[in-house]
């Protein structure tokens, strides 16, 4: 008994009760049909006239109460709904007016710089007071401190190299360092935001344009990016770890050295966007279109590039081999090209080492003194390319085109 009570086991009125709660509404609703059921059957079974007339009078003015107490509830409801919602307008319309007059007293006081304690205050109240409210009174804010010249726009070209970003510039923006976690900010009115350095992890921000944006260095992680817009943007060294990022829109995006682990760009549509050294390991692309990606330095390894596209793609350098921790654990480790487009693609120097290249058209590719050692290259189409100085020990061959035309059955034995 003493052993039960360690295991802190519910009591049955615990379970009861908690079977009750969670599922109160279908079990009323199937009663009450039931019961109607009941009640028409038993209608139809009578055999004369007589008793239909006497269960009619008795019946429906029972059916009519139950349904004049069903309907007054949920019109009580209604009304409730309506007055919980004139609530929570008037209380945004009192938390927005608040906002404008402090923002109002602080410009007046003066904000030199993102020094300032006038500074921080306005962001702490900026920060605050986007959690609050709906999207419609978020955008009056965004518009509001653009007017005000407190939104500093990027203007700096997303592929540029990260000394060339100035750390501190003479306008002011609310956004540079802002903590938003968790924060909703669906359809937040964001092109050309600078937002260096910023903490948005947990953040939903699901269908927003961030066209132009600055957001290097922030902490995007765990975030909701779902068809969000990044033409042009800057996401330099952001951390985009876990992120839910597929149909989204990216064109001359600088990734360069972003932490992108485990981010899932299924089916994603990837034109001249910048990977350069950034850290893609066990991220999902299966499916994904990349045009003339710069992939040079990245690390792939454990990414799962099923069916993914990588036409003229800039591979030089990258690592998509095992990783020695990932051995150890229960997620998939190699890198998954099976077929994957990668025809003409630059792999030069390459760590394809026990990569799943199943089928993969790597015609005309580049693999100069790639490493290929144990991979998969079974049914793989190497037509045209360029194998001098690549490590090919253990690579596994069946029906593999070789770069001469010649097809490579030496392994098809193996299970």
């Amino acid at each position: 008994m003493k052993y039960l009570k360690r295991l802190k086991i519910p009591s049955i009125a615990k379970i009861i009760k908690h079977a009750w709660d969670k599922s109160r509404k279908t079990i009323l609703w199937s009663s009450g049909v039931v019961c109607i059921g009941l009640v028409v059957w038993g209608y139809f079974k009578l055999d004369s006239p007589e008793k239909r007339e006497e269960a009619r009078s008795v019946v429906y003015p029972i059916l009519l109460g139950v349904g004049g107490v069903w309907l007054n509830r949920e019109f009580q409801k209604a009304q409730d709904r309506r007055a919980e919602l004139d609530r929570k307008e008037q209380r945004e319309q009192e938390e927005f007016k608040t906002y404008l007059e402090k923002m109002e007293q602080l410009i007046k006081d003066g904000i030199e710089s993102e020094e300032d304690d006038t500074f921080k205050i306005a962001q702490a109240l900026t920060a605050n007071v986007l959690r609050e409210l709906t999207e419609e009174r978020q955008n009056q804010v965004m518009f509001f401190l653009d007017s005000l010249k407190l939104v500093k726009k990027n203007e700096q070209k997303s592929q540029v190299n990260d000394s060339d970003l100035p750390s501190n510039n003479h306008l002011i923006s609310l956004f540079r360092g802002i903590r938003l976690i968790n924060a909703d900010l669906r359809n937040i009115y964001a092109i050309g935001i600078d937002a260096d350095a910023a903490d948005l992890s947990g953040a939903n921000l699901e269908k927003t344009d961030l066209s132009y944006a600055n957001f290097r260095k922030a902490n995007l992680s765990n975030a909701n990016l779902k068809e969000t817009n990044f033409f042009e943007a800057n996401l330099q060294r952001v951390d985009l770890s876990e992120t839910k990022l597929y149909e989204a829109f990216w064109f001359e995006t600088n990734l360069q050295g972003a932490d992108l682990y485990k981010a899932d760009f299924e089916g994603a549509s990837l034109t001249l966007v910048n990977f350069q050294e950034a850290n893609l390991s066990k991220a999902n692309f299966q499916g994904a279109s990349f045009d003339e990606p710069n992939l040079k330095g990245a690390n792939l390894s454990g990414a799962d590039l099923r069916e993914a596209k990588l036409r003229n793609a800039n591979l030089e350098g990258a690592k998509l081999s095992v990783s020695l921790s990932s051995l150890f654990s229960l997620d998939r480790g190699y890198t998954d090209l099976t077929r994957a487009d990668l025809v003409e693609a630059n792999l030069q120097k390459a760590n394809l080492s026990s990569a799943n290249l199943q089928w993969a058209n790597l015609s005309g590719a580049n693999l100069q003194e790639a490493n290929l050692s144990k991979a998969d290259l079974r049914g793989a189409n190497l037509l045209g390319a360029n194998l001098e100085g690549a490590n090919l020990q253990g690579s596994i061959y069946c029906e593999t085109t070789m770069p001469d035309g010649s097809i490579n059955n030496q392994d098809c034995d193996l299970k």
